[in-house]
């Protein structure tokens, strides 16, 4: 894997965590939130944009899992693999525990209820549709899986376009459902990001030489990225559609030069958390969730704000990182993993056989 990949997602993943730090210390009543419009207030909306950055990766990584999966079917039990096992652990502990604790909705849920959300939390239903979710964050899984599946169909319904005329029907229908999925869920734009810098990455490096002023360039395009998403609310499409335009260049940038933004997501502490950044992303708001419990009955915080709101925010990150690395170690590439991958090996050997 590129290190200034896993370095970006790891810059990513910061993004999420101080914005969920704001919120929590906002919520709780232990600072006064930024006045709407204000600078400062822009700047921390813009921190929600670390989720589409994952969203550009997953974009520009996808064209070659889905070459070296060598079929649409393995393609997505791949994609499948990487995705579930953490979420799945964590979907069992919130249906096991939110009821018990009244979590959220589930507290005082009806049995038909609680049937209905585990299933349509469990295929990531919510998010791309209207379905209360279990877990915050799994939002984003949903508009990945969804990504997932409508790329590898147009991927693989193109690639076979000139064998069957079933391959152009179900290549249109797939490219329209794409369009409508980006039309209602703007954010997910951010995929075609990824996949346009990853088609016109050889172009670029060929026919242009970027490489002056690359690092005042990539960090402006994703300054103003992230400024565009923040005006924007994530909700309009318009603004969305031109802040996708200035990420597209900071990917372009990012990939095809060696400079300051990139030695600087080479750095190993940045690379490492972004080797976790999955199980963090979905870990760190349990972790805050009990935290947030036991830091609201302590009056010192209200005493000194911010020292306070910096302890709450330190121990949130080292329980969140511990667990992730126990969860990426055992979960993600562990036990788990291997054993899917394994019976999935055994599966696509009995469908190359005789």
């Amino acid at each position: 894997m590129n290190m200034s990949i896993q370095g970006c997602r790891g810059f990513a993943i910061l993004l999420v965590f101080s914005l969920h730090v704001y919120g929590a210390a906002t919520t709780a009543g232990w600072m006064e939130p930024f006045s709407e419009g204000s600078l400062r207030f822009r700047i921390m909306m813009g921190s929600a944009a670390g989720v589409e950055i994952f969203f550009i990766i997953s974009g520009y990584l996808a064209v070659a899992s889905i070459r070296k999966a060598n079929g649409f079917s393995r393609y997505l039990v791949n994609r499948i693999i990487r995705v579930y096992p953490v979420f799945l652990v964590l979907h069992l502990l919130v249906f096991t525990m939110g009821p018990l604790i009244g979590y959220k909705w589930l507290k005082d849920i009806s049995l038909i209820a609680y049937i209905f959300h585990f299933f349509t939390n469990l295929f990531l239903l919510p998010g791309v549709f209207k379905i209360p979710i279990a877990q915050p964050l799994a939002w984003a899984l949903s508009y990945i899986m969804a990504f997932y599946l409508l790329w590898g169909m147009v991927f693989a319904a193109y690639t076979a376009r000139h064998e069957s005329r079933v391959s152009i029907i179900i290549f249109l229908i797939a490219a329209a459902l794409s369009l409508v999925f980006i039309y209602y869920r703007p954010r997910a734009i951010f995929f075609l990001v990824g996949l346009a810098a990853y088609y016109t990455e050889p172009f670029i490096k060929k026919n242009f030489n970027t490489q002056m002023l690359s690092s005042f360039l990539a960090i402006s395009c994703l300054a103003i990225m992230l400024m565009m998403l923040s005006i924007s609310g994530y909700k309009n499409l318009m603004y969305i559609a031109v802040a996708s335009l200035f990420g597209y260049v900071f990917s372009v940038l990012f990939i095809t030069n060696d400079h300051f933004v990139k030695r600087i997501m080479n750095m190993r502490w940045l690379v490492n958390l972004g080797n976790i950044s999955y199980s963090f992303f979905l870990i760190h708001t349990f972790v805050m969730f009990p935290m947030k419990a036991i830091f609201k009955n302590l009056d010192c915080l209200y005493a000194h704000q911010y020292l306070s709101i910096s302890a709450f925010a330190g121990i949130s990150f080292v329980a969140s990182f511990l667990l992730s690395i126990v969860m990426y170690r055992y979960i993600e590439t562990g036990f788990v993993r291997r054993y899917l991958e394994k019976k999935v090996s055994v599966w696509n050997q009995g469908k190359d056989g005789p």
